[in-house]
């Protein structure tokens, strides 16, 4: 393809609803670097979609469930294995279509995979509005799994038979369904407030029957007061949104060959508290791979004191002399509590931090941000 043919593309705001049934195509490039790439295009029928609700990913990565997406069936072989574009026949882009991450089982064995799925033109629009003015897309979110339910699916079991047609007189789209929970996110304000197969109605004064819409509701929004139904009656409950960007990894710590860091969001959307310091990974030959402290643990305490985040951490260990032994006190995935004893190295494996600063790492870069490696000094800790 010669890049001067290329023009610039017209995005389609519009919804998986409001394409379902049409004819739309999938376009891609493939080939490789040494024999050359080529655009290829295929058309299919667009379907509604909904992410993937497996296992969640093991170690843990966030995995995006609340979205509503596209999918294409009768055609587009590319389409299962090839990220792209969808566009409709005026040439209008009214998707992009990409992987997400996923946990398969392949030859009776778990591990990563990955479906691809088109996200629609709003939810583009959005993000690219926002980028453009420097601004972040999503802020806040509910702090919960979502699942849609087809109305006919809670008649009689959750709502009763006037409510469900109350209900239904509001619905925009058709078949017509509700919001539940499916689970929450450990430690946010959902936890507590909330309680699994709870069908959320309004946010914020917002009806809502689609991913999309919760979304938007909350997506600038700290606070938000929910029109909720639990035992077949309706009330209203008040929380505060989670915020995204607190998952966002700015600073590592090394120590004794492991790698730490603040408890990701990942963790506390398997339901787990985001409490102590996050062991990410281990070096090989390291006293942290030597006496076993296992990745994807929390540690919550050294030699019997609390341990509530990095800098909490840094100053319990700090003054550890080489070769002391220290006994760390994790948990799993599972919330279990188990001890492991390790022998300090500072010879070998000093402590050290990585943080992603501001700005570029030289004068007159463009770079947003840069990380840099410095040595954990006692005097910083008491600043």
């Amino acid at each position: 393809v010669d890049p001067d043919d290329v023009g610039a593309v017209k995005l389609k705001r519009c919804s998986a609803h409001e394409l379902r049934g049409q004819k739309l195509w999938h376009v891609t490039s493939v080939g490789s670097l040494r024999s050359g790439f080529r655009l290829m295009s295929d058309q299919a029928t667009a379907t509604e979609s909904e992410p993937n609700t497996g296992s969640l990913c093991l170690p843990p990565r966030w995995q995006e469930t609340n979205i509503d997406l596209l999918g294409l069936r009768g055609g587009a072989l590319m389409s299962a294995a090839q990220d792209g574009l969808i566009a409709n026949d005026e040439g209008e882009v009214v998707a992009y279509w990409a992987s997400f991450l996923a946990h398969v089982v392949s030859g009776g064995r778990v591990q990563d995979g990955s479906y691809f799925a088109g996200i629609t033109g709003d939810t583009v629009d959005d993000m690219c509005t926002a980028v453009r003015e420097g601004t972040v897309p999503v802020m806040y979110a509910l702090g919960a799994e979502m699942e849609k339910l087809s109305l006919s699916a809670v008649r009689g079991m959750l709502m009763d038979s006037a409510m469900t047609e109350e209900v239904e007189a509001r619905c925009v789209h058709w078949p017509p369904q509700v919001m539940t929970v499916r689970h929450r996110w450990a430690g946010t304000d959902a936890s507590e407030v909330l309680r699994d197969n709870d069908i959320i109605l309004e946010v914020n004064g917002q009806h809502v029957e689609r991913f999309r819409d919760l979304e938007v509701a909350v997506a600038s929004e700290p606070r938000a007061e929910l029109l909720i139904v639990r035992g077949g009656k309706k009330f209203k409950v008040v929380m505060q949104t989670t915020r995204l960007d607190d998952g966002i990894t700015d600073r590592v710590v090394m120590w004794c060959g492991g790698v730490l860091q603040t408890t990701p969001l990942a963790v506390a959307q398997r339901g787990q508290a985001r409490r102590g310091v996050y062991v990410a990974s281990r070096f090989h030959g390291s006293p942290a791979s030597k006496y076993n402290l296992p990745p994807m643990s929390r540690i919550i305490e050294i030699d019997g004191k609390e341990v509530s985040d990095l800098d909490g951490f840094l100053r319990t260990v700090v003054d550890k002399r080489d070769g002391e032994n220290v006994r760390i006190k994790h948990l799993d995935l599972r919330n279990a509590a188990s001890v492991t004893s390790l022998r300090v190295d500072k010879r070998y494996w000093p402590a050290v931090e990585v943080k992603r600063l501001p700005g570029p790492r030289c004068p007159g870069g463009v770079e947003p941000f840069h990380w840099r490696r410095s040595p954990v000094e006692p005097q910083d800790l008491l600043r």
